[in-house]
């Protein structure tokens, strides 16, 4: 079971992650876009699937906490606060980068073009990233490996559903343009996946 330092870093972790995405995922974001006019929406919805997912993982995590499986040390609960903090900073600055075409729902803007600078330049789906590798964090703070096994398992396969939903809607929408720039870079991972 946690120790109370243990709880209080899982959830402190728990909250900077909600915080990020309320703030850097959906207020700056719609700041940004304001004004703009929206030229087309994706026909498969994804978010559902991820807040569904995502809310599985903390689920699991905390159930295999309070059976007892929870058996990390603690300077590994500590690298796991550490991981989450990680990749809120890509996440945060992949949205920062898309700016005014950032939206949680696949969609595009009157103007649209594919970004290609900062984390861009090396993956083309690098926010994605970061959400896994928050997932990962908080797995690892949960303590016990059966959660970080059954989190990174739910979270490939809700990061990839969206990613091919994303993949496929810029291929349509942006055709030439992105194609080119998918020769040149990885999905998520530089110089591998």
């Amino acid at each position: 079971m946690f120790g109370i330092t243990q709880q209080v870093l899982f959830y402190i972790g728990i909250a900077a992650f909600a915080i990020s995405e309320y703030i850097g995922a959906r207020i700056l974001p719609r700041l940004r876009a304001k004004g703009l006019k929206q030229t087309a929406t994706a026909k498969k919805g994804s978010l559902g699937i991820i807040s569904i997912g995502m809310l599985a993982i903390l689920l699991l995590i905390v159930f295999f906490e309070r059976l007892g499986f929870a058996n990390f040390p603690q300077w590994l609960l500590y690298l796991g606060f550490v991981v989450i903090f990680a990749g809120i900073a890509i996440r945060q600055w992949s949205i920062a980068v898309l700016g005014r075409f950032f939206n949680v729902n696949v969609r595009l803007v009157k103007g649209h073009t594919v970004v290609k600078k900062g984390p861009y330049r090396l993956v083309r789906h690098p926010s994605y990233l970061g959400l896994f590798i928050i997932i990962f964090g908080i797995a690892i703070e949960g303590g016990s490996l059966e959660g970080v096994i059954c989190a990174a398992a739910i979270s490939m396969f809700f990061i990839w559903y969206r990613i091919k939903i994303e993949e496929g809607f810029l291929i349509e929408h942006l055709g030439s343009e992105y194609n080119r720039y998918r020769k040149n870079t990885k999905y998520i991972i530089p110089l591998l996946l």
